[in-house]
Parts: C-alpha cells; sequence; structure tokens
C-alpha cells in the first residue's frame, strides 16, 4: 500500500510539474475593453479574442478581467469616458504577471458607426507594439466579431514574433 501511494506521489509531482512547464512558454494576455458602448457588445469583443487566444494553445488569457477593470477605475474612475493611461495598465497588468495587454477603445459616432482602436501593449517593455484601428458599419454584432477576430490574428503574430 505504500509502494502504491508512493507511486501515486511521484506521478501527480510529475504531472504538476510537466502542467507547469508547458504553461510557462504561455504568453499571458489580459485583456481590456473601454469606451461607451454597451456592456453587451463590450463583453462580445472581449470574448472574441479571449476564445481565439485560448484556441491557439499558445496564451493564457487573462479570465478576471473585472478585477482588472476595477482596479483600473479606482485608479480614474473618469476613465471608461477617455483613452486608459498606458503607465496604470502596464502598473495593473504587472500586478497580474500579465506579458501583454489588448486594449481596444470603441466609440460611437453620429451616424451610428462603431469605431475600434485596439493596441497590444508589451508590459515588460512598456511599449505599444502594434496598433489597428476599424469601423463597423453594419451588422453591429457580426461586424464587432470579425473585427476582433482580424485584429487579434494580427497581434498573435506579433506576438509570436517577439515585437
Amino acid at each position: 500500500m505504500k509502494k502504491i501511494l508512493s507511486l501515486i506521489l511521484v506521478l501527480s509531482c510529475f504531472v504538476s510539474t510537466s502542467a507547469s512547464d508547458k504553461n510557462s512558454d504561455k504568453k499571458r494576455v489580459a485583456v481590456f475593453v473601454t469606451g461607451l458602448i454597451g456592456k453587451q457588445p463590450k463583453d462580445m469583443i472581449d470574448n472574441t479574442i479571449s476564445i481565439m487566444l485560448s484556441e491557439s494553445g499558445d496564451y493564457i488569457v487573462n479570465e478576471r478581467t473585472s478585477d482588472f477593470e476595477e482596479i483600473y477605475y479606482e485608479i480614474d474612475p473618469y476613465s471608461q469616458l477617455k483613452d486608459p493611461k498606458h503607465r496604470e495598465l502596464i502598473s495593473i497588468a504587472n500586478q497580474f504577471d500579465e506579458d501583454y495587454v489588448i486594449l481596444v477603445s470603441t466609440m460611437i459616432s453620429e451616424y451610428g458607426e462603431i469605431y475600434l482602436g485596439s493596441k497590444l501593449i508589451d508590459v515588460k517593455n512598456e511599449k505599444t507594439v502594434t496598433a489597428l484601428d476599424t469601423v463597423v458599419v453594419k451588422n453591429i454584432f457580426t461586424g464587432l466579431r470579425n473585427s476582433s477576430r482580424e485584429f487579434t490574428g494580427k497581434f498573435m503574430k506579433a506576438m509570436e514574433n517577439g515585437q
């Protein structure tokens, strides 16, 4: 019985070590969606990005987005009305031990168009790696989902290239 328990203990240590080794190669990413569009479109953008990153198998997505946002909005309660400050985002991302932040800023024009500006921020080097923007005109939800997929794909390539 002791031999079986010892074997189980050794195997469990091996499995947990190899699982943590696999995760150590993955880049940690926080997704932060801000702007004056409603909660549902923001959640859809966040979910689309998170799913795409997770499905690739190369990234660990911060599933504590609400905690991240809460800390940010405590620092600057009016930040939902303006562009987030990189210094503050990087500081929070460091608290969560993130490698990158994908920041998506949203805005609705007077004509009902939704504008998405997105940035990939390298937390360790404290710089914007790449930035993209797009305007969604027609079917809003399909357009938001497709735009989110498009820039997430580009950000994934940038992270893979070590930029």
